[in-house]
């Protein structure tokens, strides 16, 4: 059984799962003591140099490697998610990469953004108001929640192919979440969180850091 298996697979029970979102609209930044919008920002910039990162480019492994590196420096049990998505263009290898943030309780908010960019043709994407800024605004609060003493368990996840690989469609986009949400619901712990499917709540919007 993989670590990540493990961690499904374990006794904690979901409470909450949300997407990354704007700071300036849902007050994270604010009401997260500590988080420093500049340093997040720098993270940021490090996304940008990598350039496009589609699932199955270099990019991207560079990319996990740095999310990875950050995540451990932050204090954060890392956790990686792999799995094979069907898409238009054959079989990719995908990881959604989770940091995991113990709290005295076993109940679990999930946060999540991507860090995968589109392919687009004749253009250079770069994400850098989209995946680029969610996985940077993560692994700032990943530095944030690690300094301090919380009753809840935090699972911080960056998920892989949320961007569609030829044109977007029900099918081709949220490779990563899809895959991570199925395995939550297989697991019956979104079932277990309160009563229902928790999965009605997951919300999706674009995020943008702002140094």
């Amino acid at each position: 059984m993989s670590r990540f298996a493990g961690l499904i697979a374990g006794g904690t029970m979901v409470i909450a799962l949300v997407a990354i979102h704007h700071a300036a609209r849902t007050n994270l930044g604010r009401t997260a003591e500590g988080f420093d919008g500049a340093r997040a920002f720098k993270g940021l910039e490090q996304f940008v140099v990598l350039g496009p990162r589609p699932p199955g480019s270099e990019a991207i492994e560079r990319a996990r490697e740095y999310i990875g590196a950050q995540l451990t420096g932050a204090g954060a049990e890392v956790q990686r998610d792999r799995f094979i998505a069907s898409t238009p263009v054959g079989p990719i290898r995908m990881v959604n990469i989770v940091g995991v943030l113990c709290g005295t309780s076993s109940n679990v908010v999930i946060v999540a953004g991507h860090y995968d960019t589109a392919r687009l043709k004749g253009m250079t994407f770069v994400g850098a108001n989209d995946g680029g800024s969610s996985a940077a605004e993560l692994l700032e609060l990943a530095r944030v929640l690690s300094r301090r003493s919380h009753v809840l368990t935090y699972w911080l996840v960056f998920f892989d192919g949320e961007e569609a690989i030829d044109h977007w469609s029900a099918s081709d986009s949220l490779y990563g979440s899809r895959h991570f949400l199925e395995a939550l619901r297989g697991s019956g712990k979104l079932q277990r969180s309160s009563g229902r499917d928790t999965s009605r709540y997951v919300r999706r919007t674009r995020s943008t850091i702002q140094a």
